[in-house]
C-alpha cells in the first residue's frame, strides 16, 4: 500500500516583486515615523497637553523662571494628586490670589493631601506631625509674618477634603498655600510632564 502513495511538489509562491517590496518597506516606515507626531498633535488640539512657560522662580531650581514645560491631564483621570507630586493649577477664581499673581496658570508640589494636617515647627515643616522635606537638600521653611496657613507657628492646618496644600521648592521666595490656603481640585489643570526648554534642561521634572 505504500508503494502506491505519490508526493505531489507544490510550488513556492512567486516573489513580490522588488519595487513593491521596498514600497511596503516606506509605508511601514513613514507610519512609524509619523505616529507619533499625529497623536502629539491630537492631543495638543485637545488640550489634552499643554505646554506654558514658568514666570517665577518658586519652584527652583527644579524648574526656572523661562523654563518651558508641557502639562498633561491624563493622569488625574484616573486618579487623585499624590504628595511631592508637581501640579499646575487655575487662579482665576481662588480670589485670596488674584492680587499675588500676573499669569493665570502656576506650578507648585504637593505637599499636604485632603485631611492632612500642616504645621510649621522651628522651620521644619510637618504633615501629620512627621517631618516632610521637599528637596534632597535641607530647606527650612521660614514662618513669614503674611502667612494665614497655618495661622501660627504652632497652629495646625487642616487641609480641606477635595484639596491640595502646595509649596513652591524655593520656600524663601515662594507665595504659596502658606499665603492663600489649599487649592482645590476643581483649579487643576494637570500634572507637569517633562521640560523642553531650554536644552540642557530637557527632560522629566522631578
Amino acid at each position: 500500500m505504500a508503494d502506491n502513495l505519490k508526493l505531489t511538489a507544490v510550488d513556492a509562491p512567486p516573489p513580490l516583486p522588488r519595487r513593491k517590496t521596498q514600497n511596503r518597506a516606506w509605508l511601514v516606515l513613514g507610519i512609524v515615523i509619523a505616529a507619533p507626531f499625529i497623536i502629539w498633535t491630537i492631543l495638543s488640539i485637545t488640550g489634552v497637553v499643554k505646554n506654558y512657560q514658568i514666570p517665577s522662580s518658586a519652584m527652583s531650581p527644579a524648574i526656572n523662571p523661562g523654563d518651558m514645560i508641557y502639562v498633561e491631564k491624563i493622569t488625574y483621570w484616573f486618579r487623585p494628586p499624590e504628595r511631592n507630586e508637581i501640579i499646575a493649577f487655575e487662579v482665576n477664581e481662588i480670589l485670596d490670589m488674584q492680587d499675588h499673581f500676573p499669569t493665570t496658570i502656576y506650578t507648585f508640589r504637593v505637599v499636604g493631601l485632603p485631611g492632612d494636617e500642616i504645621s510649621i515647627d522651628n522651620d521644619q515643616l510637618l504633615v501629620n506631625g512627621e517631618p516632610c522635606q521637599l528637596t534632597p537638600e535641607p530647606n527650612p521653611v521660614a514662618f513669614q509674618h503674611q502667612a494665614k496657613y497655618p495661622s501660627s507657628a504652632k497652629n495646625l492646618y487642616t487641609v480641606p477634603e477635595g484639596s491640595y496644600f502646595v509649596l513652591g521648592d524655593n520656600l524663601g521666595n515662594s507665595n504659596d498655600s502658606r499665603m492663600w490656603g489649599s487649592v482645590h481640585k476643581r483649579h487643576l489643570r494637570g500634572k507637569i510632564w517633562f521640560r523642553y526648554w531650554p536644552p540642557d534642561r530637557f527632560g522629566a521634572v522631578e
